[in-house]
Formats: structure tokens, sequence, C-alpha cells
């Protein structure tokens, strides 16, 4: 295994082409993720789609944020099941999302294969996936030659020592496929997301510097985040912080646009039974395996929703 200390940069004043998977809604930590990604100049967003199925209420949520956020972006509307025919977990959240209102979607797509063709327009684009790997792994099924058009995935799903993980778990297949291609993997397990998190405290300290509509509406869907956690412990298989929750997804983003603050190792990697196991005939797959410095990626988060 390689500790890799020097993950190449992109040029100054370049900007990577993105597209985002997610199943915004559930968790409140896609829509940190989305926001963020929205203020970085580093990226440029091409499209965005849901997965994790309830495909068109998650596509009526990003239309919702695009319009708070004044932003113009392409969407797909993902899979509402899984490539082994599972439904998709969700935590009934999601509604709250639309605060009642009925969303008229505009500029979306259902196929995202054509959707995939038109935004990347020939050129290589990087795949950042917070969801599980459904319309990825359908895409690479289609592609003939995926390395050309997709540049990397960088994925937060899996773990190395746990027995579940969300993302994988909803749909292995998919997962088994992507680790099955040629496009060059990078993974944020949840050994590191689970490193990460965030106090209610420290997200109110930004209305001393911001009190926008769109910081608001992250408040309230953190704090249903936190009420939901507090009466569904009974539900998951590890403790969240008090008054805190996990900030997965952000992490791809970060990893990408200043990938000096991670500690990365390359291993070999496949997928068994349901989990990620290592194999020195799996893929190679670039593993974010720890942080440089954490207080400087959370300063990174902050400094940028300041700006909402």
């Amino acid at each position: 295994m390689k500790i890799m200390q020097n993950v190449q940069r992109s040029k100054k004043g370049d900007k990577t082409d993105v597209l985002i998977s997610t199943d915004i809604g559930s968790d409140v930590d896609d829509l940190f993720a989305l926001l963020f990604s929205f203020k970085r100049k580093e990226i440029s967003i091409r499209g965005i789609s849901t997965s994790g199925g309830y495909a068109l209420l998650r596509t009526m949520i990003i239309e919702k944020i695009l319009r708070m956020t004044n932003k113009n972006i392409p969407i797909c509307e993902g899979e509402n099941f899984s490539l082994e025919g599972k439904k998709f977990w969700k935590s009934g959240l999601e509604k709250n999302y639309l605060e009642g209102r009925v969303i008229k979607l505009k500029n979306t797509s259902k196929n995202f294969v054509s959707f995939f063709e038109e935004i990347s327009q020939n050129k290589p684009i990087t795949i950042l996936a917070w969801a599980p790997l459904t319309n990825i792994a359908k895409l690479l099924l289609t592609l003939q030659n995926p390395s050309s058009k997709i540049k990397k995935i960088i994925w937060m799903g899996g773990a190395l020592s746990w027995s579940k993980e969300h993302n994988l778990n909803s749909d292995t297949k998919s997962a088994e496929i992507v680790f099955n291609s040629i496009v060059p993997l990078r993974i944020i397990p949840k050994e590191l997301t689970h490193q990460f998190f965030i106090e209610r405290k420290e997200l109110l300290e930004l209305t001393k510097i911001n009190n926008s509509e769109t910081l608001k509406f992250l408040i309230k869907r953190f704090d249903e985040w936190l009420r939901f956690v507090e009466e569904n412990k009974g539900e998951f298989s590890f403790e969240f912080p008090p008054n805190a929750t996990f900030i997965h997804d952000y992490l791809t983003v970060a990893s990408l646009i200043k990938p000096e603050l991670f500690i990365f190792q390359k291993m070999k990697l496949k997928i068994q039974d349901e989990r990620i196991l290592e194999d020195k005939k799996g893929k190679l797959v670039e593993v974010c395996i720890g942080f440089k410095d954490k207080e400087k990626v959370k300063k990174l988060l902050f400094d940028t929703l300041a700006s909402l």
C-alpha cells in the first residue's frame, strides 16, 4: 500500500467540470455539500442527478434549491429502484424541503445516459457521488470507452472495517460494476466521515455573519435531522455526537479542491458479501484515509457557508 504524499492539483485558474449525484433530502449532509459546491470557483457544475429512489421528490428538492440560490443547472431525475430491484431508504424528512409547495420542474431529464452525454460535451467529467451508485453503474454499462468520458469518480461510500454502509448496501450490484470498471475511483469511506461532524452551536455562529434565507433554510433542515436522529436512535448502528451530525458528502468536494488537506492511500479493493475488502486482484482505488489538517477542512466549509 502506498501513501500518496503529493496528489496532483489543477493549474491555478482551471475549473474542474463535475457532475453531482445525490440522494438529497433524507440526511442533511447532502444539502451542506450542495450549497458548498455552489460557492466554489474551483469547480463548474455541469449537472445534478438524483439517486437513491423517490426520484421525483428529490428532483423537486434540487429545483427548489436552485431557485433559492439563483442557479441554472440541468437536473436528471434518477432511478427509483436499485439494480437488484430493491426500494431505497428514506427518512421521511424529504417532503419538508419543499415547505408545503409543489415545485414545477423546468430543465430536467429522465434518461441519465443521454443527460450525461449532453452535459459532458465530449469533455472528461469528474463525478461526485453522494448516493448509491445506480445511475453511474448504468452509465458505465452503456459507454464504450468510459475512461475517455469520466475523468474520475469520487464516491462517499463504503467502509473498510464496518459491516454496513448505506450507499454501498443500498445497491451493492452497482458498486460492483463501478469497482470493476477502468474509471479512476476515489472513495471517502465511513471511517473518515465519522471523524468529521458539525455541532449546532457552530452552525448558529454563522448567523452572526450572515442571516440569509438560504442559511435559515439550512439551519431548519439541520434541526429537523437532529430531532430525527434523537427520535430514532435505535435505527442506527452507531452513535451520533450530542447536538451534532456527521457531514459525509462535503468531504468529496473538499478532497477534490483541497487535496493537500487529506491523506490518501492506494489500495486494491473489491466488493464481496456487501462489503469492501482488500484483494491483490482488486481495483486500484485511491482511498482517503485521514486528514492532514481537519481544522482547515472545517474552516473551509464554514468560510464558504458564511457567504450563502
